[in-house]
């Protein structure tokens, strides 16, 4: 698996065709989540992929396309589309691309089946986020990203956005997220992640981007917790709300 990274390069769409014109792959994700801009990017990027002279099975996923998959399938050209949260339903979909079984039987996915959209029934959320395996740090430009600056942050620190928890005991009629529910990591299992971001990447600075960190006072006191038990000359911000 490898990371194409347009905005670490700065590269036009038009670099992905070419790219994919010299480079072989069986297939291409992309990540969507919602605004205006990602999906002007979306268009930009498909249209790039689709114009390639080889071009892989290409597979949108995440919230973003999820409320309306038929829609976002006819805009992007995608191959296939994984509604939401798609850690299990990528494993099975792969799994079913390489051994050409039936993509009917997989839920949480949608397709096009000629000319036809087909929604499969939609899955669940992960309940237990500890059991997700870490991120491929390794594949990533992590040199790059970790150059994240928040506001008043000095320049000898580096800084890493990481979301630990999914999930807001709100509605808001304007958010991406449809799932109900809200579901967090163990204090001690995220805090191994920010030690080896620490100690292999040189991260000062954990940025968490949870929907709304401060829904639980459990949740947040235990993080605080963990962070004064591993000592570790880490800080750390979080989205909140005024009235929490």
């Amino acid at each position: 698996m490898d990371v194409y990274s347009q905005d670490m390069h700065h590269y036009p769409n038009g670099h992905l065709t070419g790219f994919f014109d010299v480079n072989y792959y069986d297939m291409v994700c992309i990540y969507l989540i919602a605004g205006y801009y990602q999906y002007q990017r979306l268009v930009g990027l498909s249209n790039a992929i689709n114009a390639s002279k080889d071009r892989p099975f290409y597979i949108l996923g995440s919230y973003g396309p999820k409320p309306e998959p038929e829609y976002f399938l006819q805009v992007s050209g995608a191959d296939w589309i994984v509604m939401g949260e798609g850690e299990e339903t990528a494993v099975e979909l792969f799994d079913a691309i390489a051994n050409n079984r039936l993509m009917g039987l997989i839920s949480g996915i949608a397709f096009n089946d000629g000319g036809k959209c087909v929604i499969n029934p939609r899955c669940g959320v992960t309940e237990d986020l500890d059991s997700i395996p870490w991120p491929a740090y390794h594949l990533l430009p992590m040199e790059y990203y970790r150059l994240l600056k928040r506001p008043g942050q000095p320049d000898t620190e580096f800084t890493l956005p990481m979301m630990p928890a999914r999930g807001c005991t709100f509605k808001c009629i304007f958010c991406y997220r449809m799932d109900p529910g809200y579901r967090a990591r163990l204090g001690d299992e995220l805090l191994a992640v920010v030690e080896f971001l620490y100690k292999e990447y040189g991260v000062t600075l954990i940025s968490f981007m949870d929907d709304l960190m401060m829904t639980s006072i459990e949740h947040t006191e235990e993080v605080c917790n963990a962070f004064d038990r591993a000592n570790l000359s880490v800080t750390w911000d979080c989205n909140g709300r005024l009235n929490y």
